[in-house]
């Protein structure tokens, strides 16, 4: 989608591939682990002081994935198209 697109000139943290890579495999390991852990916070507060620790800026939330974040978050994405949703933590 062009939102997709508008953001892949940014680096990162962490992308689901359906390709497993061996290159940083221990790192993208970790990172994922991390990002799960994020989508299960309940807090607005934790949310965000996660996201701010682990350098996240942007965090793009395709169809399917759930998180447990507050409505107040869940409710704000920065930018819609479709059903993909894009938060802005900073």
């Amino acid at each position: 989608s062009d939102l997709i697109a508008a953001f892949s000139d940014r680096r990162p943290y962490v992308e689901q591939m359906l390709i497993r890579v061996a290159h940083n495999e221990q790192l993208v390991a970790q990172r994922t682990t991390e990002v799960q852990k994020l989508m299960l916070l309940a807090t607005s507060e934790a949310v965000l002081s996660e996201a701010r620790r682990m350098g996240i800026r942007w965090f793009l939330l395709r169809p399917g994935q759930g998180v447990n974040w507050p409505a107040a978050i869940v409710g704000s994405p920065a930018f819609t198209s479709g059903t993909v949703r894009v938060y802005r933590f900073d």
